[in-house]
């Protein structure tokens, strides 16, 4: 498992998520995470989705247009679905900086993104209920 995904199991798990209902599916790239994080929230039986990747800056503004695509498509997909879709895509310069980003020293955008998403099913179910 890569950093962001150590994080992400690991903050679930520790959340008392048991750990057969966490499911990890490879992408070949953050273009395509918009497609699989919709599968997956379209499906009942799946409550959140947590989007993890790296998108680093290369020679051109590639990078760019990818993380907008990316970040924008998953706002739509969270808000069409009614569910939270957590975002620990890191965006980077250097493959350094992510590093630093993916349970290195600059934290673990994965397990932000496993808490985020916690909250948010808490608050959600909250709202739903009416108690807030």
């Amino acid at each position: 498992m890569n950093g962001l995904v150590r994080g992400a199991v690991e903050t679930l798990v520790n959340a008392h998520v048991p750990q057969e209902c966490v499911v990890v599916a490879r992408v070949p790239g953050s273009f395509e995470l918009p497609l699989a994080c919709a599968e997956f929230a379209r499906r009942r039986e799946f409550c959140t989705v947590i989007a993890l990747g790296c998108i680093v800056r290369g020679e051109t503004t590639h990078n760019t247009h990818i993380a907008n695509a990316v970040f924008s498509a998953l706002t739509t997909l969270s808000l069409e679905t009614s569910k939270p879709i957590a975002l620990g895509v890191v965006t980077a310069e250097t493959m350094e900086q992510a590093a630093a980003r993916a349970g290195g020293a600059n934290g673990n955008r994965g397990a932000d993104a496993a808490h985020a998403a916690i909250e948010m099913l808490s608050l959600l179910t909250s709202i739903r209920a009416g108690a807030v």
